[in-house]
C-alpha cells in the first residue's frame, strides 16, 4: 500500500475563542482567590506588605489568564494533507509544527511553532464543529509527507534533532 494512503485528508476547522476555556480559568483565578482570603485571615502574624504582595501576586496571575483568553486565536486551522495553517480575516500563517499538549477527547490544547513567531496555544472543542472533529483529530496524529515544502525533519518536535 502507498505512503500517502495513511495521510490524514484536507480539513479546515474553526477555532473561536472558549467559553469553557474562559470558566476554567476564571475558576482557577477565584479558588485561587479563596486561597488567598483563608490564607489572610489564617492565625499567623501578617503584615499590611505581605497581604499586598500577595494580592497583587493573585492579581498579576489572574490579569495573565484574562490576557491569554482574550488574545486566542480566532480563524481556522487547515491542514493541507501536508502542511498547516493559521488563517484569520488578515492573514494566514505557515504552521512549522503542531504539539499536542493535552488531549481529552472533546477537547485538545495544541501549541502551534510558528516561523518567526512565538507559539500560538490553541484551544480546540468538538462542539465547534462536530462534523469536522474526527477529521481534525486524524490530521493532529498524523505525520507530514516526506519533503513537503516548509516542513522540517523534525516537524512535530522542534527541539529534537532528525
Amino acid at each position: 500500500m502507498a505512503a500517502d494512503a495513511f495521510c490524514a485528508p484536507f480539513v479546515r476547522y474553526p477555532v473561536a475563542r472558549s467559553s469553557t476555556l474562559g470558566s476554567c480559568l476564571a475558576g482557577i483565578a477565584a479558588l485561587n482567590a479563596v486561597v488567598l482570603a483563608a490564607w489572610a485571615l489564617g492565625d499567623a502574624a501578617k503584615t499590611p506588605l505581605h497581604l499586598g504582595m500577595a494580592v497583587l501576586v493573585w492579581l498579576m496571575g489572574a490579569l495573565c489568564a484574562w490576557h491569554f483568553w482574550a488574545r486566542s486565536f480566532i480563524g481556522e486551522l487547515v491542514w493541507s494533507g501536508q502542511s498547516w495553517n493559521m488563517e484569520s480575516l488578515l492573514s494566514i500563517q505557515p504552521v512549522l509544527a503542531l504539539e499536542v499538549h493535552l488531549d481529552l477527547q472533546a477537547f485538545l490544547w495544541l501549541r502551534l511553532h510558528r516561523p518567526g513567531l512565538r507559539p500560538q496555544w490553541v484551544w480546540l472543542e468538538r462542539r465547534t464543529a462536530p462534523e469536522r472533529w474526527l477529521d481534525l483529530r486524524r490530521a493532529v496524529y498524523s505525520r507530514p509527507k516526506p519533503g513537503a515544502p516548509g516542513v522540517p525533519h523534525s516537524a512535530w518536535f522542534p527541539d529534537r534533532q532528525a
